[in-house]
């Protein structure tokens, strides 16, 4: 199983709906966890959303969960690339959301 490396600031571009770094680091963190290539600027609401269930079970800190902009939460978690099994739960989620029009 690969595993990477993610500074807090990145993860929390992912969970909290604030940009931290920059907005190519997020494209690159969705492509590197789902190992999915090409999500696109109107997709990372719900691509960010359907990673939820996922992060969580890796990135545990409440603040990673808390909506805030917050700069000095420091240092890096580890979050494995997903399995098939877990490729497939986060399009289900993905798709859910575009179908049903749900907002993030």
């Amino acid at each position: 199983m690969t595993t990477l490396r993610i500074g807090f600031q990145r993860m929390r571009n992912l969970t909290t709906g604030k940009l931290h770094t920059q907005m190519q680091d997020i494209y690159e963190d969705i492509d590197a966890i789902t190992g999915v290539p090409g999500v696109m600027t109107h997709m990372l609401p719900h691509a960010c959303s359907a990673l939820q269930p996922y992060l969580k079970k890796y990135a545990t800190d409440p603040r990673f969960y808390d909506g805030s902009y917050d700069p000095s939460h420091v240092g890096e978690v580890m979050i494995p690339v997903m399995s098939a099994e877990e490729k497939d739960a986060f399009f289900k989620r993905f798709g859910d959301m575009v179908e049903f029009g749900v907002m993030s």
